[in-house]
């Protein structure tokens, strides 16, 4: 599905995909592009403090006697995880103080790749964190998050500890809900609505069959990759079937899961490198209140 979109992202409004753009880098590097050796020093000397940063979180966890000069192991008021995310204890200075923190990371990897994103994203980013933080610490003083500061700042922003602990998932707000359910029916809403003749084009040439000029870039005729949604969907289909959903419930799966949320996260991650689409256990099976305003 995400092929019929590519012409549009990549050329139109030339989404910078950070990730891609970070590969695509080190692989003209490595070919030996004439452009690329009056920065080959920056490159490597930033290759090396990369695999220092690495051998040393690997060699914290494989002997214990190393020293953890990155406190990967955790200090008397955090946990790190394995890939990095700090989880603050309910003894941390600023979790005991601000009802919404929600820790930070100690992985260089998403730090350089933001580097790569577009600078007004970085702002609206930083803007609206500091918004919700502001917003979480007053409904904590109108009475709401009752015990939060019981929780550290993972069960804070995961609802762990109950969904009303949970500035993210919690009254008054419920903003993991409104942006991971609303948010991300919009986006899908304004992806589609933004690339509606383009679209209209692709039908057009996928009746006509053969490969237009327009096409004439793309991995695959537009004729193919609507072959290949249409088996793909009755594949799906047949599979949901078979274990015991009815039609309706299959089809609301294959809408929701297989269209809608996939091309919303693909066009954050395109335009930001972030995993916008987190926590799929907690959120997705609100297409299905549909057919069951009340959970069976």
């Amino acid at each position: 599905m995400l092929l019929l979109f590519r012409k549009r992202w990549i050329d139109v409004e030339m989404l910078p995909f950070p990730y891609v753009t970070a590969a695509y880098d080190v692989i003209r590097r490595i070919s030996g592009k004439p452009d690329t050796k009056r920065s080959m020093k920056w490159f490597i000397l930033g290759f090396l403090i990369a695999l220092l940063f690495e051998l040393q979180i690997i060699c914290t966890h494989i002997f214990p006697w190393w020293p953890d000069i990155l406190a990967w192991r955790g200090t008397a008021t955090s946990s790190t995880s394995p890939h990095g995310c700090v989880c603050l204890y309910t003894n941390d200075v600023i979790a005991s103080t601000l009802a919404w923190w929600p820790g930070y990371t100690k992985n260089i990897h998403p730090v350089l790749i933001y580097y790569l994103i577009p600078l007004e994203v970085l702002l609206s980013t930083w803007v609206f964190f500091i918004v919700l933080i502001v917003l979480a610490q007053i409904a904590y003083m109108l009475g709401y998050y009752t015990g939060i500061f019981n929780a550290g700042s993972a069960c804070r922003i995961l609802g762990f500890a109950g969904f009303k602990m949970s500035p993210l998932f919690g009254d008054p707000y419920n903003f993991g809900w409104m942006t991971m359910i609303g948010g991300t029916v919009a986006i899908a809403v304004m992806v589609i609505f933004n690339a509606r003749s383009h679209l209209a084009k692709t039908i057009q040439s996928a009746i006509r069959g053969g490969k237009t000029p327009e096409e004439a870039d793309e991995p695959f005729s537009y004729r193919s990759v609507y072959t290949f949604i249409a088996i793909s969907a009755i594949i799906v289909i047949a599979y949901l079937l078979s274990a015991g959903l009815s039609i309706g419930s299959a089809l609301i799966v294959l809408l929701s899961l297989g269209f809608l949320y996939p091309l919303s996260a693909t066009y954050v991650f395109g335009l930001t490198g972030c995993g916008y689409m987190f926590e799929g256990t907690v959120w997705p099976s609100w297409p299905l209140r549909v057919i069951w305003p009340r959970a069976p």
